[in-house]
């Protein structure tokens, strides 16, 4: 008895610490958004404003973990379509683009939980920094294989001309790298993304 109560004491620690830091976190992103408006230059506000939509991601993973009370697996599909839409809202964009989500149930533990769910959201975000200005849509597919697999993609009714600007591509394959994934893209859509994630490695 006295061990059950020490592993639900330990769980409730646990999540009082993802709660305080999602806390600090969000308190983080309003002072860069803050800055971000009170930039003087375009271009220092645009970084301030990304760091500000990273560092609101960081925040949804630990809410994420405190409102479910799982500390050890998490739902990625939930938390992507948290992603996409807190990035459509951070740009105004919420009325001017169509997101469609085909998702099935995906689950990650929170090791990997991190750098999947920045990948996603590059992968989101660089899209969305292509498509900005314009009345378009991305479809977003997530879906994870029996044996652990998970494969996303974002496909744009837009094409470009150019590659979307910004470090979204390189942190992309820096999480991929970090994942052992697999990333494709293709120079005729440049705002489409397709990964691989391999499953994790047996215990």
């Amino acid at each position: 008895l006295r061990l059950i109560e020490a592993l639900a004491e330990e769980r409730a620690l646990l999540r009082e610490v993802h709660h305080r830091v999602k806390n600090n976190l969000q308190m983080v992103a309003s002072l860069l958004n803050i800055q971000a408006r009170g930039a003087s230059d375009e271009s220092e506000a645009w970084g301030l404003a990304r760091a500000h939509d990273r560092v609101q991601l960081l925040a949804l993973v630990h809410q994420r973990i405190y409102a479910s009370g799982e500390v050890r697996e998490l739902r990625i599909d939930e938390l992507a379509a948290d992603i996409a839409r807190q990035l459509l809202q951070s740009r105004g964009m919420a009325s001017s683009i169509r997101l469609n989500f085909d998702f099935g149930e995906v689950r990650a533990d929170a090791d990997r939980a991190v750098p999947l769910a920045f990948l996603i959201g590059e992968g989101i975000a660089a899209s969305l920094d292509g498509l900005d200005g314009h009345s378009a849509g991305a479809s977003l597919a997530l879906r994870q294989d029996e044996d652990g697999a998970v494969r996303f993609t974002i496909t744009c009714d837009q094409t470009i001309a150019v590659e979307p600007t910004g470090p979204s591509g390189r942190l992309i394959d820096a999480f991929a790298r970090q994942l052992g994934a697999r990333v494709g893209r293709s120079s005729q859509h440049p705002l489409d993304l397709w990964v691989a994630i391999p499953p994790p490695p047996a215990a």
